[in-house]
């Protein structure tokens, strides 16, 4: 099939070209350079702009564009762009899609796990919205591509979780640090924190992108949430580090504010049960075997 991918230059969109390539599919990328070529297209979401051409020949579309939510801190302005950049990209594409004659019969518009509330509970793709600056984020952002259901069109709504790669992302960010003995326990540690290797988020587009009984909202995550002292402790023995620092909950609020509560302080006991019903294995179900084998340690 051929896929469009807007946000193929991030860490997931790379990988995700990469391996989609591999297997046989033929991509497609809208993004923001004008160094265009015959499969490249350009977009502008804040203006408007998008080369109608994208479309040409496009089976599925995944839309994985969005600001980087942990750059620097939620200022009033940042967490604007957060959330007008999720918005602006997402009604651009149902707008483009409605307005132009096409074949794609599936939108795959990335969403998060900041969409439910803080809670040491189970929570699957059925369980409510929270009320926090993340959850009204990814709500509105899932109601945007909602609207190209009256274009009988499948939708689906992957909420990942926290991305490890040590490539990017929030892996790449902890190494040096524990490698430096500095690594330990946010806040109390008991918070859940629901993980997925790189290799996982992939591989789970594509099942999605290939299975078409898959729709709506679908929790991107190991079926194996940790709390954040198992993470610490299983990172540093793929290092083989001592994690016998803490940094306090108020520490971690007076210099990162509201960021601290929702990305490291929340706790997500997340679990994927769309696609365990489905069939689809992980390729890491394990955060400790996934930290030996991303770290080559094992």
């Amino acid at each position: 099939m051929r896929i469009l991918i807007a946000g193929a230059s991030g860490l997931i969109g790379s990988a995700l070209k990469k391996e989609a390539i591999s297997r046989g599919h033929t991509i497609a990328t809208l993004g923001r350079s004008t160094k265009n070529g015959a499969d490249s297209f350009h977009w502008d979401p804040n203006k408007g702009l998008i080369q109608k051409e994208c479309l040409n020949d496009v089976d599925v579309v995944i839309n994985l564009a969005g600001e980087n939510i942990a750059s620097s801190i939620w200022t009033q302005a940042k967490k604007n762009s957060i959330k007008n950049s999720r918005i602006d990209a997402t009604k651009l594409l149902v707008e483009t899609l409605r307005s132009n004659s096409h074949q794609v019969s599936t939108l795959i518009n990335a969403s998060a796990i900041g969409f439910y509330k803080s809670s040491d509970l189970e929570q699957n793709e059925t369980s409510e919205a929270g009320t926090s600056f993340l959850s009204s984020v990814c709500t509105e952002w899932e109601q945007e591509a909602n609207k190209a259901k009256e274009l009988s069109i499948r939708i689906a709504l992957p909420r990942i979780g926290i991305v490890l790669s040590k490539k990017g992302a929030a892996l790449e960010k902890m190494i040096l640090p524990f490698k430096l003995c500095l690594g330990g326990m946010l806040g109390s540690g008991n918070q859940f924190w629901s993980w997925i290797s790189l290799q996982d988020v992939v591989s789970s587009l594509l099942f999605i992108a290939e299975n078409r009984s898959l729709e709506g909202p679908i929790n991107l995550c190991s079926p194996n949430a940790v709390r954040n002292k198992d993470f610490t402790k299983a990172l540093g023995q793929a290092l083989s580090r001592p994690t016998i620092f803490n940094v306090p909950s108020f520490l971690l609020k007076l210099i990162l504010g509201e960021m601290a509560d929702e990305l490291l302080l929340a706790s997500m006991k997340i679990v994927p049960n769309k696609l365990l019903s489905a069939g689809h294995d992980f390729i890491d179900p394990d955060l400790q075997d996934f930290l030996k084998k991303e770290l080559g340690k094992s």
